[in-house]
């Protein structure tokens, strides 16, 4: 049941200026919170994917040989530990590969000394057999066992020849 009415008067003049205040005042601020939240999504998405984009060229660097290259990003967050990993991985390489630089001056002076030694051996082992050669023939004799050792010491030395190049080699690729 209805009881009265009850009629209110509105200026829309009055109404229409408020409305087109409002307007002014929201328009300005929404661009504003509009370009804030593009500046911090730009900042955001280049603090994530710099370190990245940085630590894949880095990658290709470290595969193409130079594992001389640090990590510099450091952080606790997703980005941080995978930086930390890449230094332990670069730190580990340039260990392992100082150990096989070691181990192959090692084994490139142990295969010299061999080799020196094994020219050396060659050289008495030739002089016994020729002097041995004079002397069977001067008495009609033959000596071939002579001839076989200093042929067997010849291929020797040579083998510890192809190993100090191969270690030459070994060398090279460490150095690269």
């Amino acid at each position: 049941s209805v009881r009265g009415t009850l009629i209110l008067g509105l200026n829309k003049q009055a109404t229409d200026e408020k409305k087109s205040k409002a307007l002014l005042f929201a328009l300005p601020l929404g661009l504003v919170l509009l370009l804030a939240g593009g500046l911090a999504a730009v900042l955001t998405s280049r603090a994530v994917a710099n370190p990245i984009v940085s630590m894949a060229d880095l990658a290709g660097r470290i595969s193409a040989g130079d594992i001389r290259q640090e990590v510099t990003h450091k952080g606790t967050d997703e980005v941080g530990q995978l930086a930390g990993a890449f230094s332990v991985m670069t730190k580990n390489l340039r260990e392992l590969i100082g150990s096989l630089s070691e181990s192959a001056t090692r084994i490139s002076s142990s295969v010299s000394e061999l080799s020196g030694a094994t020219t050396e051996q060659n050289q008495i082992v030739s002089d016994d057999w020729t002097s041995g050669r004079q002397r069977a023939g001067r008495s009609g004799g033959r000596h071939a066992s002579g001839g076989a050792v200093a042929q067997r010491q010849l291929e020797i030395s040579d083998r510890a020849d192809d190993l100090v190049e191969v270690l030459d080699h070994v060398e090279l690729l460490r150095l690269v």
